[in-house]
């Protein structure tokens, strides 16, 4: 059916094609060994994170303790109130054994050209995307959206909804400048910290993907907490960016979208918040 020489230049047909494809996406596939170093990374941030919301944790229940009388009730009290409340850090050996198996482990960074990026991130945006996900680590080290993985999540969600407004820095912005990315933690009305919200900004409703408010919960709750709450953080980041597409129109359009924001802050609309202002635009290139 086909001659020698017809076979040959469908096998060097083949290896350019082969060639072709290695060159446009074999240096972005990552190596198991940066998935698993990416994963370590990971985890220690997790980890992190859990030694924190310790730490408050153990705050809480010294505080609450207090309120007991006498040594053996508050003793009683504290042990009971930190079995409750406080978490045991992730076993990050156990962990990696058990997704990647055994072996050897290389000491590795995340860098933009090391890391894959997601298929959905258009080309031109990649580099952006890594400094700013840089620029939150460097800001706050505990704040969740400084995890690789829930940071192109939160994008994605903003994109999808604010397509090329360029407001996800925006809306980093303003997480930081409400709760410093999701590291400060509102209290309740006894004065205790409200942690597992998953609640960023203080909402204290929910804004949908067709614009409705919905007020299902208990404002304040039983816990005493003024906080609505959101089953993730990305369930909270879609409520915020529903809550800037539609609560700010006119601001989302405009070439100065955070100065025109920060009059509805203020509560004048001639009047600009300008420390709020130079808070939200810190991602900013």
């Amino acid at each position: 059916m086909f001659n020698k020489q017809s076979i040959v230049y469908i096998l060097m047909a083949l290896i350019i094609i082969w060639a072709f494809g290695y060159m446009a996406y074999g240096n972005d596939t990552p190596t198991r060994e940066e998935m698993k170093q990416n994963k370590i990374e990971q985890l220690k941030e997790t980890n992190a994170r859990i030694e924190m919301n310790n730490k408050i944790a153990e705050s809480v229940c010294e505080t609450e303790s207090q309120e007991k009388v006498g040594a053996i009730e508050i003793a009683k009290y504290k042990l009971s109130c930190l079995e409750k409340d406080i978490d045991e850090l992730i076993d990050i050996d156990s962990e990696i054994e058990k997704e990647f198996g055994t072996g050897s482990v290389v000491v590795w960074t995340s860098t933009a050209s090391t890391v894959a990026v997601h298929s959905w991130i258009k080309t031109e945006r990649t580099e952006e995307l890594e400094r700013l996900n840089k620029e939150v680590c460097k800001k706050n080290i505990n704040s969740p959206i400084c995890e690789r993985e829930t940071f192109y999540r939160l994008y994605k969600i903003t994109e999808e909804r604010l397509p090329w407004k360029n407001f996800f820095p925006i809306l980093l912005g303003i997480t930081n400048a409400e709760s410093s990315l999701g590291t400060a933690y509102a209290k309740n009305n006894k004065g205790w910290y409200c942690t597992g919200y998953n609640n960023l900004g203080w909402i204290k409703y929910r804004k949908t993907d067709d614009g409705k408010s919905v007020r299902d919960q208990k404002i304040p709750d039983s816990n005493g907490c003024y906080l609505y709450k959101f089953d993730s953080i990305d369930d909270y980041w879609i409520s915020k960016v529903n809550t800037i597409r539609y609560g700010y129109k006119g601001c989302v359009n405009s070439t100065t979208p955070i100065k025109c924001m920060s009059y509805a802050y203020v509560g004048d609309r001639n009047v600009s918040e300008a420390s709020w202002v130079r808070n939200v635009s810190i991602f900013l290139p």
